[in-house]
C-alpha cells in the first residue's frame, strides 16, 4: 500500500560506444524499497523481498472514555519482524510492546502496565494484481497469551487469519483491505469475532505517502456491538529501506476507542 521508488544506476558508457540495454546484474544490485503493514489497522498484501528482514517498530497512545471511566494507554515499542523463508511463505514475529495504563473512575486511578502477547504469523501470496484482479494474500497470526495479566489472553492462544487485498493505480493512487476471523478469549470465554477494512492510499512524491482508512471490528458473543473507527496517516522514506511514520484515528461509535495516535520507524535489512 505504500510507495515505491524507482531509481536505476546510470549506464556508464565509453566515448564512442553505441546506446546497449542495461546490465541485468546491475538492476538486480538495485535494493528494494521497503513496504510496511505500519502503522494502518490494515495489512498490506504485499511479502517482504526474498533473503530480506524487516523491521516495524512504533509506540501508540490510545484514550478512551465511557460510562464516566476514562482510559489511556501508552504501548511502546510495538515490533513486527518479517522474514521471507521460501518464495511463497514469509515468516512474522509480533509484539505488542510494554504497555502502561491508566484507568480513572469516581475520583480514583489505578495504573497497570507490563507486556502485551507475543505472536507468531504467516503470510502466502495467491496471485498479483492482474488487470482488475487485485494482489491477493491470506496471512495468519496466533498470538500465545505470554503477556502480564492485565494486557493478555492469559496463556491462551488465539488464532486469526486475514484475506489481504489490494489495487495499485496510475497516479500514486491505491486500494486495498482486510478481511479477518478470529476467535478471541476475554478473560472468561471465547466468541467469533469479525472485522473487515478499507484503505486509500496517496503518494505525493517518490518519498511521501497518505492513507486514509476505516475499519469495523464485530465482536459476536461477548455482548457488544460493532466498533467503528477512521484513521490517516502519512508515510515517509528517509531512504529505499527506512520509512517513517505517524498517524491519528478516532472512534465513530461507543463501542470504539475515542482517540489515538502514534508514530513509528521501519526498516528492510
Amino acid at each position: 500500500m505504500h510507495t515505491h521508488l524507482i531509481a536505476l544506476p546510470p549506464l556508464l558508457l565509453g566515448a564512442c560506444a553505441l546506446p546497449t540495454a542495461p546490465d541485468p546484474r546491475q538492476e538486480a544490485a538495485a535494493p528494494p524499497t521497503i513496504s510496511t503493514n505500519r502503522p494502518s489497522f490494515s495489512d498490506g498484501a504485499s511479502l517482504v523481498p526474498a533473503n530480506h528482514l524487516q523491521v516495524e517498530t512504533g509506540y501508540t497512545f490510545t484514550k478512551r472514555n465511557r460510562s464516566g471511566t476514562e482510559t489511556e494507554r501508552h504501548a511502546a515499542p510495538e515490533l513486527l519482524m518479517r522474514y521471507r523463508l521460501l518464495e511463497g511463505l514469509e515468516t512474522q514475529v509480533l509484539w505488542g510492546g510494554y504497555a502502561f495504563q491508566d484507568t480513572t473512575s469516581g475520583g480514583t486511578t489505578t495504573e497497570a502496565d507490563g507486556d502485551t502477547d507475543l505472536g507468531f504469523g504467516i503470510r502466502v501470496p495467491i496471485q498479483d494484481q492482474d488487470g482488475w484482479m487485485p494482489t491477493l494474500a491470506l496471512g495468519g497470526i496466533a498470538t500465545v497469551g505470554t503477556g502480564d495479566d492485565a494486557f493478555s489472553t492469559q496463556e491462551h492462544t488465539v488464532p486469526t487469519g486475514k484475506l489481504l487485498w489490494a489495487w495499485s493505480f496510475a497516479g500514486g493512487f491505491g486500494l486495498g483491505g482486510n478481511f479477518i476471523v478470529s476467535y478471541p478469549y476475554d478473560g472468561q470465554e471465547r466468541f467469533d469475532q469479525f472485522a473487515a477494512s478499507v484503505y486509500g492510499t496517496w503518494s505525493l512524491d517518490d518519498r511521501t505517502t497518505l492513507y486514509g482508512e476505516y475499519y469495523v471490528v464485530t465482536p459476536y458473543g461477548n455482548g457488544l456491538g460493532p466498533a467503528h473507527t477512521v484513521d490517516g496517516g502519512v508515510l515517509y522514506l528517509t531512504s529505499r529501506t527506512v520509512q517513517l511514520d505517524a498517524r491519528v484515528g478516532f472512534g465513530l461509535n461507543d463501542e470504539a476507542d475515542d482517540f489515538f495516535t502514534g508514530v513509528g520507524i521501519s526498516f528492510l535489512f
